[in-house]
């Protein structure tokens, strides 16, 4: 997998030599995410799926 950078400013808060990592897959649309600081966990919805994960 690769990403292009497409604004500058990324690189002031993205290691060069950072990785992606596919956690899951298998949804239809989803909608989302948001980090929740507190619970340590990541949040979105399949919208057509009718679920949130």
């Amino acid at each position: 997998m690769s990403v292009e950078i497409r604004t500058e400013g990324m690189h002031d808060i993205i290691d060069a030599n950072a990785t992606l990592e596919k956690v899951a897959g298998g949804f239809l649309f989803t909608e989302g995410p948001i980090w929740h600081p507190v619970e340590k966990h990541l949040t979105f919805s399949d919208i057509p799926g009718n679920e949130m994960f």
